[in-house]
């Protein structure tokens, strides 16, 4: 309610208030009784409709002022579905709040970064510089490895991380869990933005795979390597958990 509401239905009650208090004092005036009933009635109907008047007031503007408000709010609501909606089906998911969406792979090696991360685990994330995934799941069905932290890709977008290697113009092999659930949890892999040197179809099989993949010396031209998911999903769910990620020796 606006400040000059509150001032007109104040006045009115001030106003209907002092009148009442006169008719009473003329009544106490009345020395005739019968005159005086007819006072006592007036001020009693005045009342009626100073209460009337009030809950009228009260009503037109102070619960328009409050189906106002709620008017805005659901719009405000609608708004906000709606560019949930459309960030959904731009991206394919919706940002929460572990996603790894704002950083950049830089060239800069961080202080503990190795040739593995465990996905889901902040703590070894913070070395291996994330970007484009969403937020970390814990607390999920074992993986092969014992793992039970992961963070899903962004459906038909891009998820990348840094893994440092400790010698170069040598062959990795890279082994990575991921989920191949009930949707189409397909990707691809790139190594320093090159590729795919891997393809996988998910084959709704309910189950956690374990890859393998020969990635050659010739994808690995620094101790810094850009692994990136390319995910592939033809439906809305096939994000495809990834548990964790590892650069071993071919020898080992």
């Amino acid at each position: 309610m606006e400040i000059n509401n509150y001032v007109l239905l104040f006045s009115g009650i001030g106003g209907f208030a002092i009148s009442l208090i006169l008719i009473i004092v003329s009544a106490k005036k009345i020395k005739d009784e019968r005159k005086r009933r007819v006072a006592i009635s007036g001020i009693i109907v005045g009342l009626l409709i100073l209460g009337l008047i009030v809950l009228v007031i009260n009503y037109y503007f102070l619960d328009n002022d409050v189906k106002s408000e709620d008017v805005v709010g659901r719009e405000e609501v609608k708004d906000v579905e709606e560019e949930e909606k459309e960030e959904f089906e731009s991206t394919g998911s919706l940002e929460q709040e572990e996603d790894v969406n704002e950083g950049k792979l830089g060239d800069q090696k961080t202080n503990n970064c190795d040739a593995y991360v465990d996905l889901g685990n902040e703590q070894d994330e913070s070395n291996h510089n994330l970007y484009g995934w969403q937020g970390i799941f814990r607390n999920q069905p074992e993986s092969p490895s014992g793992d039970k932290t992961f963070r899903y890709q962004s459906i038909r977008g891009w998820a990348s991380l840094q893994l440092c290697v400790s010698q170069l113009g040598v062959d990795y092999l890279l082994v990575t869990e991921v989920q191949d659930y009930g949707c189409d949890d397909s990707f691809d892999i790139y190594i320093n933005d090159k590729g795919p040197v891997y393809s996988y179809e998910g084959t709704q099989s309910n189950s956690i795979i374990v890859h393998n993949v020969l990635i050659s010396s010739d994808y690995i031209n620094s101790s810094i390597v850009k692994v990136s998911f390319k995910n592939n999903a033809t439906d809305d769910c096939g994000a495809a958990g990834v548990y964790n990620i590892e650069f071993k020796s071919v020898e080992d």
